[in-house]
C-alpha cells in the first residue's frame, strides 16, 4: 500500500428515504468472527443508496463477538450480498462504551478494517463540517430506522 495514499472511505452517500428505501432489515443478525467468540449476532439494516450501492449499518448488541473486532469478516460478507459500492456503518448505541451513540464508517485497507469517525466529530477533524451535513440530512434518520430505543 502506498503510505501517501488517502484511506479507501467512500463518500458518504444520500439516501433517498430511510424507509422507503430500506431492503433488509434483521434485529438479530448472526455474523462469523475469527475472534474466539466465533461470531455474534448484531442489529443490520441495509438502504438502497441514491444511485448505485447500499448503505448498511450494523449495530452492536453485545452478543458474542464486539462488530469492531469482526469488522473486516462483516465488510466482506455485506459486499458479497449487495451488489455495487458498499458504505459500512458501525452503530455503538450509548450504553455500551460512551454515554452517547457513536457511528463509524467501516472501509477495507487490504485485508484490514479501517475507521473513520462520522459521529459525534470534534470540531478540529478535518471532516467535521461533512459529516454534520451528511448526518443532519441522512444519518440521523437511518440512526433511529437502526436503533428502537430511538
Amino acid at each position: 500500500m502506498d503510505p501517501t495514499a488517502p484511506p479507501p472511505f467512500l463518500p458518504l452517500p444520500p439516501v433517498p428515504d430511510a424507509r422507503a428505501a430500506l431492503v433488509r432489515d434483521d434485529p438479530a443478525w448472526p455474523f462469523r468472527s475469527a475472534c474466539a467468540a466465533g461470531g455474534g449476532i448484531a442489529h443490520l439494516r441495509v438502504w438502497k443508496a441514491e444511485g448505485e450501492g447500499h448503505v448498511a449499518i450494523v449495530r452492536e448488541t453485545g452478543l458474542g463477538a464486539s462488530t469492531t473486532n469482526s469488522a473486516g469478516e462483516i465488510w466482506t460478507e455485506l459486499a458479497d450480498c449487495f451488489p455495487g459500492p458498499l458504505v459500512l456503518f458501525e452503530h455503538w448505541p450509548a450504553g455500551n462504551c460512551d454515554d452517547h451513540d457513536r457511528l463509524d464508517q467501516v472501509a477495507m485497507e487490504g485485508r484490514r478494517p479501517i475507521w473513520r469517525r462520522i459521529w459525534p466529530t470534534a470540531p478540529a477533524n478535518p471532516d467535521h463540517d461533512l459529516c454534520m451535513a451528511w448526518m443532519q440530512a441522512y444519518g440521523h434518520d437511518l440512526l433511529a430506522a437502526s436503533n428502537p430505543a430511538v
